[in-house]
């Protein structure tokens, strides 16, 4: 997955705790032991996330940038 492939894409930092989201992070939905990260990407993607890293694909309705990988 290269999130540099994409042209526009301003990263400004990474988070991986929805309700610390900033406007130009990634958010990475990390598995947890009662959640799944990827329960959280509605919120991440309200508070102005640019991408998404989870271990699954992108589910309808969210628009931007996604990047599954094996394990996150």
């Amino acid at each position: 997955m290269k999130l540099s492939a994409l042209p526009g894409l301003d990263v400004r930092g990474v988070a991986y705790d929805s309700r610390h989201v900033q406007p130009g992070d990634v958010f990475v939905a990390l598995k947890g032991a009662r959640t799944a990260g990827t329960e959280f990407v509605a919120e991440a993607v309200s508070r102005g996330a640019v991408a998404v890293v989870a271990d699954a694909p992108a589910p309808p309705g969210i628009d931007g940038a996604w990047g599954a990988v094996s394990d996150a």
